[in-house]
């Protein structure tokens, strides 16, 4: 018989947690599902992707994401209109599906429509819009289902606009799809549809892409760009495009980021430091006004990471502290509003944030707790579950004259049953038939006007 823990959630701002690995939260645009909380509307703040805490990283691209779990399977959710779900099909997902659980994943970026990733070998897959050779197979065809590229050495990718740009683990830097702007560093505008190497050079160490330019970092710290910089993204006073990587100043770097039109990165030192388009304060520099040199964002040297988006930025102190700033008109800067954030706002209370990620228009980040979602404080009512794991009913007992209404949801909202409840009493037992759900996971949660509680129910045959 499996080993089940029963875990109580109350969906209410208090001072109790719910831990459990990483929860994966996400906020913003989700037209097309790419939330994956099981809707297709926006959201303004952070809501949970599913109720297990098992994530291990993400990635989002303009309208769809990708995720790693802890026992590095592959997920994918969101627009699907190219087959950038890879799931060998064309159909939009508003929760996460499974891709692949055969091979251990590693790394995987979502880009504008397509995504790349890297599994435990060394082997690179590729899948979705493919209309510049971004999928790097040597074609031009979209695909809906994961294709193997060439090698078997990679060891960080990351995916841009319509381009690709990934490591060797020897330290070598590939790039292939658009070069319209120079955006592959190759030293022309010719588009690829096959990995090439940028330069001679093998200590590079971490690669961002943005939408039409990337950043490097190289082992010694030195930071280097390239790709279209008529907004000033590539971080040079020349408004041109830089066809070769150009190392920009001489001081340290430890992380980057590369997004629409703007590039954030932090110093050795802690500071942070943004240039490029700023008309909606992705800078987070407190005006609209446009940066062509990097420009220090505040004055905190507590900076420990960072992920641009379309127009908006995310990044996390050394405390854990989860922050963002610029264009909001979606919610993506998750701080319950739609208004823009000119300077980086403190999102959460919570200060146990483990990693994060910015799509287009949406956000996502990792938190070892469970966030309660409700935003009412109540008493210590409880609702309980016996027999627990159960296989064929359940007993339900509640233990105040509190909530009449049970419905029973999966683990991506979505209801199954919903049954009116007719009590007289406090402290009554209800036997209620399961026989028709199927083994698994799921939450059995009590309502009464504005008040919710939820309660953890395995079902195990």
């Amino acid at each position: 018989m499996k080993k089940i823990v029963l875990i109580v959630i109350i969906l209410l701002f208090t001072s109790e947690s719910y831990s459990q690995n990483y929860f994966l939260y996400a906020v913003g645009n989700n037209q097309n599902g790419q939330l994956g909380v099981g809707s297709f509307s926006n959201k303004s703040k952070h809501s949970v992707v599913s109720y297990e805490g098992e994530w291990n990283s993400v990635s989002s691209g303009l309208a769809h994401t990708s995720g790693i779990k802890s026992d590095r399977s592959l997920w994918t959710w969101g627009h699907n209109g190219y087959g950038q779900l890879g799931n060998g099909t064309f159909v939009d997902k508003n929760h996460p599906v499974i891709i692949d659980a055969e091979n251990t994943w590693i790394t995987v970026s979502s880009g504008l429509r397509h995504t790349v990733g890297i599994v435990y070998d060394g082997r690179i897959m590729a899948w979705g819009r493919n209309n510049f050779g971004q999928l790097g197979d040597g074609t031009y065809d979209d695909k809906n289902s994961l294709v193997e590229i060439e090698g078997n050495d990679w060891v960080e990718v990351s995916s841009g606009g319509e381009f690709t740009t990934a490591l060797k683990k020897d330290g070598t830097l590939w790039s292939w799809g658009n070069n319209e702007f120079g955006q592959l560093g190759i030293g022309s505008t010719f588009t690829q549809n096959s990995p090439v190497q940028v330069g001679e050079d093998n200590d590079w160490l971490q690669i961002s892409a943005g939408t039409g330019h990337c950043l490097a970092l190289k082992r010694n710290g030195t930071l280097w760009a390239w790709g279209d910089s008529y907004s000033g993204q590539v971080g040079d006073i020349s408004f041109n495009e830089f066809h070769t990587p150009t190392q920009i100043g001489n001081d340290k770097w430890l992380k980057i980021a590369a997004g629409g039109s703007h590039s954030v990165a932090i110093k050795s030192d802690g500071t942070m430091w943004s240039w490029g388009f700023n008309g909606y304060g992705q800078l987070g520099v407190g005006s609209i006004a446009s940066k062509f040199r990097p420009t220090q964002v505040g004055k905190d040297s507590t900076w420990k990471e960072v992920s641009c988006g379309g127009r908006h930025t995310m990044a996390l102190k050394q405390d854990g502290s989860l922050w963002a700033w610029g264009l909001n008109s979606s919610g993506q800067v998750g701080n319950r509003t739609f208004v823009d954030a000119r300077y980086p706002e403190s999102i959460s209370e919570k200060k146990n944030w483990k990693y994060i990620n910015c799509g287009f228009e949406s956000s996502f980040a990792l938190n070892t707790d469970y966030i309660y979602s409700v935003e009412r404080k109540l008493n210590t009512e409880y609702l309980s579950i016996y027999p627990n794991p159960a296989s064929n009913s359940i007993n339900l007992k509640i233990s105040a004259n509190f909530g009449d209404l049970i419905k029973i949801k999966d683990l991506f909202g979505k209801e199954i049953i919903k049954i009116k409840l007719n009590r007289l009493y406090e402290n009554e037992n209800f036997k209620l038939d399961i026989n028709s759900l199927n083994s698994g996971i799921y939450f059995v949660e009590l309502e009464s006007n504005e008040t919710i509680f939820f309660n953890k129910l395995i079902i195990s045959r």
